[in-house]
C-alpha cells in the first residue's frame, strides 16, 4: 500500500483467510490515506455462522456491506443463493457435511468424487442441508453440561450409541 500511494481503491479477495490484523491495517489506511477497500469474501461458512473473526472484524470496520448472491447449484433450482454448502460424494451420491465437520478444510475448487475430500457449492435456504446442528445444541450441549456437573453417564451412553448403534442415538 505504501509503495502505491496514488492507487485509491484496493481489492483484496478472500480476505477472510487473512489474519485478523488485516481489519485494523486497512481501517488505518482508509482513515489516514483515504483509501477505499473492496473485499469479495465469504461472510458465512457452511454452517451459516459468521465465517470467522477476520470476516466479523472487516464487517465491523466497513461503512457499506453489499451481500451478493449466486444461483443455487442444486440441479432443480435457480433461486438466489446466499450460502456455502459443503458435501461429500459417497458412492456417487451427495452427502451433506455434518454440523460438527471441521470448520476449515482446504479445497473445493473442483468436484473431487472422493468421499474423504469435501466439495463446495452455493445453495439457497431450501437446498442447504446441515445435519447435526440442532442435535449439537439440543442434545450434546446439555449432556456436556451434565458431564461438567459430575453426571457423565448420559453423555457416555450417547457417545457409545453414536459409535456402536447410531440408530439408537438421538442423532
Amino acid at each position: 500500500l505504501a509503495k502505491h500511494p496514488t492507487v485509491g481503491t484496493w481489492i483484496i479477495d478472500e480476505a477472510e483467510f487473512f489474519d485478523e490484523r488485516i481489519a485494523y491495517v486497512i481501517s488505518r489506511y482508509a482513515r489516514q490515506q483515504s483509501f477505499n477497500f473492496i473485499f469479495p469474501m465469504l461472510i458465512l461458512n457452511f454452517r451459516k455462522d459468521l465465517f470467522n473473526r477476520t470476516a466479523r472484524l472487516i464487517m465491523e470496520q466497513s461503512t457499506d456491506v453489499f451481500p451478493l448472491t449466486a444461483y443455487c447449484d442444486h440441479p432443480d433450482c435457480i433461486a438466489d443463493s446466499y450460502y456455502t454448502y459443503r458435501y461429500y460424494d459417497v458412492d456417487g451420491a451427495e452427502c451433506p457435511a455434518l454440523y460438527f465437520d471441521p470448520l476449515i478444510i482446504v479445497g473445493g475448487d473442483k468436484r473431487t468424487g472422493d468421499s474423504k475430500i469435501p466439495n463446495y457449492s452455493t445453495r439457497c435456504d431450501q437446498h442447504h442441508y446441515l445435519p447435526g446442528k440442532e442435535y449439537t445444541f439440543m442434545i450434546l450441549k446439555p449432556l456436556g453440561e451434565q458431564a461438567y456437573g459430575g453426571n457423565i453417564k448420559p453423555l457416555l451412553k450417547e457417545l457409545k450409541m453414536l459409535k456402536g448403534n447410531i440408530k439408537q442415538s438421538e442423532l
